[in-house]
């Protein structure tokens, strides 16, 4: 008999879970007000996804790196940040798939050995993208989508994480790039909008597909693009 497919929702997802029902036969969600001794007792399979959702910024001590002023930085990491930390473990150990939305791409990054940028600009709003099409099946480049929905001002630095990253697609809007000690000009960099690190069987979106209506062209996209690497339910 089959294994039943679980999301494990983390924390705060602000409802992105109901955009991925076609990976899933079971939802978990789990607070940050769990108890360490709950958290630590939960297990994970290879049939688990666990999904990081979008929120407040992490700690650069989780990248190795002192804050820059324009970090709104905790001061410790919060009983989230210890959590996800957790599950993050957790699922490599297990074999288990990842997505990542906004804060929870950047929260694999930092946990998987990248940086981030601490601070870019005109990521608060829609905008276009480019897609690496060598890395899409043909029936997911007829339904690539026109625009991201985007609200943060940190960034994943994908060429900093110590393993094969496959850059979806990108965008490159930003200004200025300020890391912890310094604004940077870099008018070639792509900014990561979607990628996947296959080690790790992780999808990552920095913008939001729960931003999106359920039937707009970039949660179509998103459900579809992790049905392509996790599976339709059973």
């Amino acid at each position: 008999m089959p294994s039943t497919t679980r999301l494990i929702a983390l924390a705060t997802t602000y409802g992105a879970e109901k955009y991925f029902t076609n990976v899933y036969e079971d939802l978990v969600k789990i607070s940050d007000r769990c108890s360490d001794e709950d958290a630590a007792k939960f297990e994970l399979t290879p049939d688990d996804i666990v999904m990081f959702g979008g929120g407040e910024d992490i700690p650069p001590s989780y990248y190795n790196e002192v804050a820059n002023r324009q970090a709104m930085y905790p001061v410790v990491p919060s009983k989230r940040d210890k959590l996800e930390k957790l599950f993050f473990k957790k699922a490599v150990e297990a074999g288990a798939r990842m997505i990542g939305i906004c804060r929870g791409a950047q929260m694999i990054t930092a946990l998987s050995g990248g940086k981030l940028w601490q601070h870019v600009e005109n990521h608060n709003s829609m905008h276009t993208m480019e897609y690496n099409l060598d890395l899409l099946p043909n029936h997911l480049r007829i339904l690539i989508p026109s625009y991201t929905t985007s609200v943060h001002h940190q960034m994943c630095r994908v060429e900093t994480i110590p393993m094969k990253v496959d850059l979806l697609a990108w965008s490159a809007i930003s200004p200025v790039y300020y890391d912890e000690k310094d604004k940077k000009h870099l008018p070639e960099y792509k900014e990561p909008e979607i990628f996947y690190v296959p080690n790790l069987k992780a999808l990552c979106f920095q913008g939001h597909p729960e931003f999106d209506t359920l039937d707009g062209d970039y949660a179509i996209f998103s459900k579809s693009l992790a049905n392509y690497y996790f599976g339709a339910k059973r």
